[in-house]
């Protein structure tokens, strides 16, 4: 076995790696899809308060907000993604000093029922209640403290919030979680606090499932589903390998590795590289950082396709259900023969 890098050079490329980020194919349709749902809130709060001052504080019906599902598998770069696109939004050099157009919340197991999401979303504004909230249920009114995020939303001009990781709190459910939950964000969006991004597996399907009232308020886009890419939609296969090239040209650029991988040279290896990853581009990076963790541990920079087989192995392994190994048993036929197609299609 050669001698490993040092550990600081390792550390050092590791790092250089960790901060690479490129955009998710998905990305403009994602931006545009947020960037649309706070145009149409700032309408309906515009609109609302109208309403309330023509009633001069009489009752009046509010118009509604929406929520907005972003789902993939893990390992889709969703995360990821979104944390981009709040980042960007919420950065404007333009806005107020307490604006805050988008409230970011993430999610954990530890959050099981209403009072406790709502205490994560005062913690989240920075509100000092939160903590009194999430402790005790002694006094507690949803409607109250529903009121009290209303409150702080339009101080902060929230028009967003985005809810990451949301399936985690379906962890412990027992049929009652999802439709407790799905209930309380009925309420925000009823009551036009703000529309609702709601970021998660497969999993998070529950919450309509429980309430399909909370689905009505859904505005489903399709172009923005982070989905494992399809190797029978060519469009799709050049969105996931044009992300493959990318990361690769940046690792060379940035320093990370020495020498190309040559990841896209030939339909064997584009082949392996997809049925590896299932389509996912975020597994594609995950893996990927454990080929260079393995290639540092035999003195080398730059992993080969052997590396990346090892890792997958191991990974695969760790897999409730794992996939299919394209080192073992060879390419699918059916990536192998789509990507022969592509080499035919005139230039």
């Amino acid at each position: 076995m050669s001698k490993p890098l040092p550990i600081e050079q390792s550390t050092e490329r590791l790092k250089k790696f960790d901060a690479i980020l490129i955009k998710h194919p998905r990305m403009v349709a994602i931006e545009r899809a947020v960037q649309s749902l706070m145009a149409q809130g700032k309408a309906v709060v515009e609109e609302n308060a109208r309403r309330a001052a023509a009633t001069n504080g009489r009752s009046f019906v509010t118009a509604e907000l929406w929520c907005l599902p972003i789902i993939g598998p893990s390992g889709a770069t969703k995360s990821t993604s979104i944390r981009q696109v709040v980042a960007a939004i919420n950065g404007d050099p333009s806005l107020p000093p307490e604006a805050m157009p988008i409230l970011y919340v993430k999610m954990n197991s530890n959050i099981r029922n209403p009072r406790q999401f709502q205490a994560q979303i005062l913690a989240s504004f920075g509100d000092a209640s939160a903590a009194s909230v999430m402790a005790s249920a002694v006094g507690w009114n949803a409607a109250v403290v529903n009121d009290g995020i209303l409150r702080i939303a339009r101080r902060k001009q929230t028009l967003i919030i985005v809810i990451d990781e949301i399936h985690a709190v379906l962890a412990h459910d027992g049929g009652k979680v999802a439709l407790q939950m799905s209930k309380t964000l009925q309420s925000l969006i009823n009551a036009a606090a703000f529309s609702v991004v709601m970021v998660g597996t497969d999993e998070m399907k529950r919450f309509f499932k429980a309430n399909p009232e909370l689905q009505t308020r859904g505005q489903v886009r399709p172009e923005i589903s982070m989905a494992p890419f399809e190797i029978r939609d060519p469009e799709q296969r050049e969105y996931f390998f044009r992300f493959v090239g990318r990361l690769e040209k940046r690792m060379l650029a940035d320093g990370v590795i020495d020498e190309p991988m040559r990841l896209l040279d030939d339909v064997a290896t584009r082949a392996a590289v997809f049925d590896m990853s299932g389509g996912v581009v975020g597994i594609v990076s995950r893996l990927m950082r454990l080929a260079l963790m393995r290639a540092h541990d035999y003195g080398r920079t730059t992993p080969t396709m052997q590396d990346l087989s090892t890792v997958f192995a191991a990974w695969n392994a760790t897999r409730e259900n794992p996939g299919f190994d394209p080192f073992v048993n060879g390419p699918q036929h059916l990536t192998v023969q789509h990507l022969k197609n592509d080499l035919k299609q005139p230039s």
